[in-house]
């Protein structure tokens, strides 16, 4: 049974966390991808505490867990004192709207502004959608070999999609 439930999660993190981003950015929304990229973080880091998935106030602690524990040092360090938390989980997921110490851009747009990813330019972070993606794609490939050593509680989903009961 535990093998099947861990092939459950293991679908589950590779369609919603990584195949839904890359199809959202190769239809031309990186704007929007930002969004799911914040909750995305929020919930792997739900993968990685022994709470159960839907466990109130755990937000930020989340958050700052998956970074810490699945991506890699440029982030850790835009996080400290939870900065990438409050400045783009935050607003993006509350007001749809990035902190104005932001650059939310695509690929086109950094290098047309001669702009790199998690840079800094006039005093904002820079975030490029599809470098963002490609590293969330690496922090999941991390999570996921942590459901194959077994080193994450897998929690019910408790979901209704084709797989996972």
């Amino acid at each position: 049974m535990m093998e099947n439930k861990a092939f459950d999660h293991k679908q589950f993190i590779q369609k919603y966390f990584v195949e839904e981003v890359e199809r959202m950015q190769a239809s031309g929304f990186q704007y929007y991808s930002f969004v799911l990229i914040a909750q995305i973080i929020e919930a792997m880091g739900g993968f990685l505490d022994n709470k159960p998935l839907r466990a109130k106030g755990q937000s930020k602690k989340r958050f700052g867990r998956a970074i810490k524990a699945l991506f890699s040092h440029p982030y850790r360090k835009a996080n400290i004192d939870d900065w990438l938390y409050f400045h783009f989980r935050c607003n993006m997921s509350h007001l749809f709207l990035p902190s104005g110490r932001l650059y939310l851009v695509s690929q086109e747009q950094a290098e047309e502004r001669g702009m790199t990813h998690l840079s800094q330019k006039d005093g904002r972070l820079v975030l490029v959608a599809e470098d963002f993606s490609a590293d969330l794609r690496l922090a999941c490939e991390k999570l996921l070999e942590k459901v194959d050593k077994g080193t994450v509680d897998l929690k019910p989903l408790e979901v209704g999609w084709d797989g996972v009961s």
